[in-house]
């Protein structure tokens, strides 16, 4: 089983959470909506330093202000094989400019969800467990 480290950010504004829709054949998790982050290149780049190229890649916002959360992990397929995903979370407190949020990279594209609104659009399991954790559904 391959493994991937990713650095993944909850980006939070007015009691709304900023996800992004990955396209319908981009895995893992296609067609779903996620928290914006991705691959972690430990040999090049530092954590952090790979929180904030995601974020621009994925979202063109300049992270200003963010804090460490946790980690956590899930299984699924990725380019036909089963991959151990590794999660590390990013709570994203400021960015330069708000206004220039769009979407990037392999996102088709972003939206911001209330809290209540999470448990209505197609979400990936791992991101279920979190919410529920949080108490958003």
């Amino acid at each position: 089983m391959k493994y991937r480290l990713n650095a993944v950010c909850i980006i939070e504004k007015d009691d709304k959470i900023l996800l992004g829709r990955k396209a319908p054949e981009v895995g893992p998790y296609p067609g779903k909506w996620l928290i914006p982050g991705g691959g972690i290149n430990p040999e090049t780049e530092s954590l952090d330093e790979a929180m904030a190229r995601e974020v621009f890649e994925e979202t063109h916002l300049v992270v200003t202000k963010f804090e460490r959360m946790f980690f956590n992990e899930d299984v699924a397929q990725k380019n036909g094989e089963e991959t151990r995903l590794i999660f590390l979370y990013y709570k994203i407190t400021d960015v330069a400019d708000w206004s220039v949020a769009q979407a990037g990279d392999d996102l088709v594209e972003i939206a911001w969800f209330a809290h209540k609104e999470l448990s209505k659009i197609p979400i990936p399991p791992v991101s279920e467990r979190l919410y529920k954790q949080f108490g958003w559904i």
